[in-house]
């Protein structure tokens, strides 16, 4: 309603907006350095999540068919070949890594 008033909000959310702009300086830094590590695990360590009773011990496990998956989106798939292309994110074939059982 009054000018300084849109003054402040602006200056608070220009505050917010250049925080983002910080945060990839310092991760471009980093990388530069080679200082820089990342906090979340590559996707290729992230466990893939089975029912009760699906551990590569059990029973089921031999008769299961072979897990692969998408690189990008980490969509998990079960099938003796990797499929055309993922159903998620789209990317081909060839993409798709095979799993090991754990």
């Amino acid at each position: 309603m009054y000018p300084i008033e849109k003054i402040f909000r602006d200056m608070r959310l220009l505050r917010t907006y250049e925080c983002t702009s910080e945060v990839q300086h310092l991760i471009l830094a980093g990388h530069l350095f080679s200082t820089y590590r990342a906090v979340m695990p590559r996707l290729d360590e992230v466990p893939v999540s089975r029912r009760k009773g699906e551990g590569a011990d059990s029973v089921d496990a031999r008769k299961r068919k072979i897990e692969w998956r998408c690189p990008v989106c980490g969509y998990v798939h079960r099938g003796d070949k990797p499929p055309g292309e993922c159903p998620y994110c789209f990317v081909k074939d060839g993409v798709f890594k095979k799993l090991a059982m754990r």
